[in-house]
C-alpha cells in the first residue's frame, strides 16, 4: 500500500513537471479514493466481525441454555457435549 502511494507521488512529481496541473490533481484524487476504499473495507470488515461475533454469543448462550434444561439427558449420556446435544435437539 506504501508503495503504491510512494509510486503515486512520484508519479505526481513526473506530470506535474513534464504536464499541465490536471493530471496531477487527478492523481492526488486517485490516492484519495484509494485511502477512502482502504477505510470503507475496513469498516465493513469490523462491521461483520461485531456481527459474527454478536451471533456467536446469542448461539452460545441459546446452547448453554439448552444445556440447562436438558440436564438430564446431559447426565444420562456423559459422553455428549453441548454440540451434540444441540445437533440431537434440534
Amino acid at each position: 500500500m506504501k508503495i503504491i502511494r510512494l509510486y503515486l507521488l512520484l508519479l505526481n512529481d513526473i506530470y506535474y513537471c513534464t504536464c499541465n496541473k490536471n493530471i496531477r490533481f487527478s492523481l492526488i484524487d486517485m490516492l484519495y479514493y484509494y485511502d477512502i476504499n482502504i477505510e470503507q473495507k475496513r469498516e465493513e470488515r469490523r462491521k461483520k466481525q461485531k456481527k459474527e461475533l454478536k451471533n456467536n454469543l446469542i448461539f452460545r448462550n441459546f446452547l448453554l441454555e439448552l444445556g440447562e434444561k436438558n440436564n438430564k439427558f446431559i447426565k444420562r449420556n456423559n459422553s455428549l457435549d453441548i454440540l451434540n446435544i444441540k445437533i440431537h435437539t434440534v
